[in-house]
């Protein structure tokens, strides 16, 4: 059984609206983290992707370095949807449609203006994510 855990001696950064950590020195199951975290203010009426995104650029001057990294987004930036009774016959932009399509039914017309990702999970069902763009 293969681990798929951190890569040698990577970066790992966790991008929250509230808070923003970067750890380095992640290694398989031996983990000797040396890190940094910060709370991101109060978001000011801009995107909520500003915030977030002005504390990782203070946080990565600080812990300059080089190398692979892993970025978890919290889900308050990541939507989910399955798209279950797809037709495999579908063109690609006609299933990038019925993504972006799904995301607008649900979460509204901001939705249209996101950048929207999906792939297939079996002959019939697509997984789909949606994200604001910084």
């Amino acid at each position: 059984m293969a681990f798929s855990g951190p890569r040698a001696r990577g970066m790992r950064i966790s991008i929250a609206p509230d808070r923003v950590a970067v750890v380095r020195g992640l290694s398989g199951l031996h983990v000797r983290p040396q890190g940094l975290c910060a709370d991101v203010p109060s978001p000011d009426g801009a995107s909520s992707w500003s915030g977030p995104l002005a504390v990782l650029r203070e946080l990565l001057k600080s812990n300059s370095g080089r190398g692979p990294m892993d970025v978890v987004l919290s889900s308050a930036f990541v939507h989910f949807a399955l798209i279950p009774g797809i037709n495999r016959r579908l063109s690609v932009p006609e299933m990038q449609s019925l993504a972006r399509g799904m995301f607008t039914r649900v979460l509204g017309d901001r939705a249209s203006e996101w950048e929207v990702r999906y792939c297939a999970l079996d002959r019939h069902t697509l997984l789909a994510a949606a994200m604001e763009t910084a």
